[in-house]
């Protein structure tokens, strides 16, 4: 790996690719089978579990509160910038017998918790605020249950909802939920219903209200196998799109899959890639056409955002992306990141209400360093340049260990000549 300290310098010389990509595993579904299993009376197996960062922190963080369960005293828990952990045992550990002191790095300490924890407290949960209200770190105790009705906003993210069904099912009574404000991210929450469901948890969703009655967790098999990862595979889209001929081939991809991200094989046939499924996997394939113009709403896909931002910026196609108030408050404001890093480069982008991303017809040229904002996704989007450009170089390349470890090495091995910074 390269360490966070150094910067990489990537290179292309024959721009013309074809092979075959090992993508990481989905931590969407990893990580909500993994609360399933941690909650799930009868113990089955999980393979191919994600080695992103986020999930094998996650598999240590559950082992710890299980192997402290009759320690007396508050346990700490830090989920470091992992915001699907911290939201996730945020309601697990509200069902957990004893004290927990649930905390994470600076950034997490800036991303709003409020709304899911004011529907835990009226679950009945005993949580208290540590420092600044309605963020973390948070003191959770256990659980004393009063009312199965709950309201949550889902304006800032679905993780909240995903989080407060995760463990409905334990409750006396369930869950009653009633959704306020138009839900980001939907294709999540369905993704998580999905899940239950395969582990025999039923609910019905009438308009805006989701109820899950009490009842409790089965698993269909002694073995579940977690597919590959849609939002990973975005950036080899990217690669697609922006090289001179391509034809790559992504491993444990399907088209009847829960991830909503799998969207991406419709979105990119605007930037002339085509995508077939196979038996095992899809295959992409450059066909030369590209649109004069893109717009999109990514309220249900908002992961996707940094690899299309680049390639409309890189292709020089007026753009107007949209749904996007949910980038604020990602792992880093992913927003602001994008439209610094491409103005940097020359292109001409605007910002509106929080909420759109205008890109317009402009050439890269970059000058300086190319900043990943202890972002996995910036350092992601922003490594396929090298094909627009030599020498290209990007700083703290190890950030993608959050959800793509091996993500530089596959660009090796199409072709691309990555070095850090300091070899000579």
């Amino acid at each position: 790996m390269y360490n966070q300290s150094q910067s990489i310098i990537l290179n292309v010389t024959n721009k013309a690719f074809k092979g075959d990509v090992t993508l990481p595993s989905s931590k969407s579904i990893c990580n909500r089978v993994l609360i399933v299993q941690s909650i799930c009376n009868n113990k089955f197996n999980i393979s191919n579990i994600s080695n992103a960062d986020d999930s094998q922190l996650l598999v240590t963080l559950l082992d710890s509160i299980h192997n402290q369960a009759n320690d007396t005293s508050p346990k700490i828990i830090n989920t470091k910038n992992a915001g699907t952990v911290f939201r996730f045992l945020t309601a697990y550990l509200s069902i957990c017998k004893g004290s927990y002191i649930l905390t994470g790095d600076n950034r997490m300490q800036q991303r709003p918790i409020h709304a899911l924890v004011n529907a835990l407290l009226s679950l009945g949960a005993d949580i208290k605020y540590l420092e600044t209200h309605g963020f973390p770190p948070l003191q959770i105790g256990e659980l004393k249950y009063k009312d199965n009705d709950i309201c949550v906003d889902a304006n800032l993210s679905s993780q909240f909802i995903s989080a407060l069904l995760l463990i409905a099912p334990l409750l006396p009574d369930g869950i009653k939920l009633y959704i306020k404000g138009n839900i980001v991210s939907r294709p999540y929450i369905d993704m998580t219903l999905k899940i239950m469901q395969q582990f025999n948890v039923q609910h019905t969703w009438h308009d805006t209200i989701i109820t899950v009655r009490k009842q409790n967790y089965l698993p269909f098999a002694d073995n579940y196998t977690v597919e590959a990862d849609w939002s990973a595979a975005s950036y080899f889209y990217q690669i697609v799109a922006m090289a001179d001929d391509a034809t790559l081939f992504l491993k444990d991809l399907y088209k009847e899959s829960f991830q909503g991200d799998s969207v991406v094989a419709d979105i990119f046939k605007s930037f002339g890639v085509d995508t077939v499924f196979e038996e095992n996997g899809v295959r992409l394939t450059k066909n030369g056409f590209t649109v004069d113009k893109f717009k999109y709403d990514f309220s249900n896909c908002p992961d996707l955002v940094p690899a299309v931002a680049v390639t409309c910026a890189a292709l020089g196609i007026l753009s107007e992306l949209r749904g996007l108030k949910n980038l604020k408050i990602k792992e880093s404001d992913r927003l602001t990141a994008l439209y610094i890093e491409l103005s940097k480069m020359g292109v001409e982008t605007m910002v509106e209400e929080d909420n759109v991303l205008w890109i317009y017809k402009s050439k890269i040229k970059i000058h300086e360093p190319i900043q990943t904002y202890n972002d996995h996704r910036m350092a992601m989007c922003f490594a396929p340049l090298a094909l627009l450009q030599n020498n290209i170089e990007l700083n703290d390349p190890d950030v993608v260990v959050k959800s793509f470890p091996g993500y530089f090495k596959e660009l090796c091995k199409l072709g691309f000549d990555i070095k850090n910074n300091n070899e000579s």
